[in-house]
């Protein structure tokens, strides 16, 4: 079955590998994908019901729908399929809705104008009624570049929190703290189902873990400096009251305190340490971190962030990086987002 996915452009490259991942994680078979801008069309098994639970889990897709058509250097009648013109007959109460990505060649177009010569061909023989606002179903067609597309609405435009949740807006604060969108990102990467645990060896004031905890999954959190980790725990109390899904612990975790894990999802200090725990700079830190990665032998998967200068051998340590993404910060800083698994 085809399914959209209509992506944030923030990170268009990250949000593709996090679909494809996700559907992955919930057992799903991708036999074919491709992006357009924004617009990502993906040929996999999962049902609607569960691609719907991955546009919800997802940091970057803004909304999602079942593919009934696409096609290339086409108009939006020959998208519309008997499947199509079936569903709609048997609504009750329907809306119609374009979405635009703004191609140059469409840049005169008016969407309503639009919708409303969309609506006429489509529904000129429809009896039921037609509600914009809070439809039974809402159909789509969608327009980019030179692709046109018409689908079933699964998942509408929506909020994913983010705003409420900044560093700023958490009961302890630290200037370090991941962005929401990007600390749920790493997570979904990692490929830990609801009910399963990652574990963040150097999770500050848990920004990683307040968005894993909305997911359902746990977290063991630990934190070198004490100032640190009870502000992780108390952003921990404050997303998850009854504390189901967290467990910070105050030590250093290179020496070896959590061996049994699958998935390890972390932003090390890099760039901002003098001396941490006998570590006089980020290098070190880090290479003694991939080394303690190398003795897990349950790891399946690690997501974790360093500068773009750090040149690191994974092989040494038994790794294979399967991916990778830049993301600048600032002129002076470019991250790189690795994702690493054991050989």
């Amino acid at each position: 079955m085809l399914f959209g996915f209509w992506i944030s452009m923030d990170f268009p490259d990250i949000s593709e590998f996090e679909v494809l991942t996700l559907i992955k994680t919930y057992g799903g078979h991708v036999r074919k994908h491709f992006r357009r801008r924004r617009l990502l069309i993906v040929d996999t098994d999962l049902s609607p019901e569960i691609i719907r639970h991955i546009i919800m889990r997802s940091a970057t897709v803004r909304e999602g729908f079942k593919i009934y058509e696409y096609r290339i250097n086409a108009t939006y009648k020959e998208v519309v399929t008997q499947e199509l013109e079936s569903d709609i007959y048997n609504s009750n109460k329907l809306g119609i809705k374009v979405l635009l990505d703004k191609p140059r060649e469409y840049l005169g177009w008016d969407t309503a104008d639009v919708s409303r010569e969309i609506a006429g061909y489509v529904l000129k023989d429809y009896p039921g009624d037609v509600d914009l606002r809070s439809p039974d179903k809402r159909f789509v067609f969608i327009f980019v570049e030179d692709l046109v597309a018409s689908a079933l609405e699964l998942v509408g435009k929506h909020s994913k929190g983010f705003r409420d949740r900044l560093p700023s807006k958490r009961p302890v604060f630290s200037p370090f703290s991941l962005h929401p969108k990007l600390a749920r990102i790493m997570v979904n990467l990692s490929g830990a189902l609801e009910g399963e645990t990652i574990l963040d060896p150097f999770s500050g004031v848990g920004g990683i873990s307040v968005e894993a905890s909305l997911m359902g999954i746990n977290s063991i959190c630990i934190e070198i400096m004490y100032k640190w980790a009870l502000g992780c725990w108390e952003n921990a109390k404050w997303i998850d009251p009854a504390y189901v899904y967290t467990d910070v612990i105050c030590g250093d975790s290179l020496r070896g305190m959590i061996k049994n894990t699958k998935y390890v999802v972390t932003d090390p200090p890099y760039g901002r340490i003098t001396s941490i725990g006998g570590y006089t700079h980020s290098k070190s830190l880090i290479e003694h971190f991939l080394e303690y990665l190398s003795t897990l032998e349950s790891l399946v998967r690690t997501v974790f962030m360093v500068p773009i200068d750090f040149k690191l051998d994974m092989d040494k340590y038994g790794l294979v990086e399967i991916n990778r993404f830049e993301i600048p910060v600032h002129s002076g800083l470019t991250r790189v987002l690795r994702v690493v698994e054991r050989k």
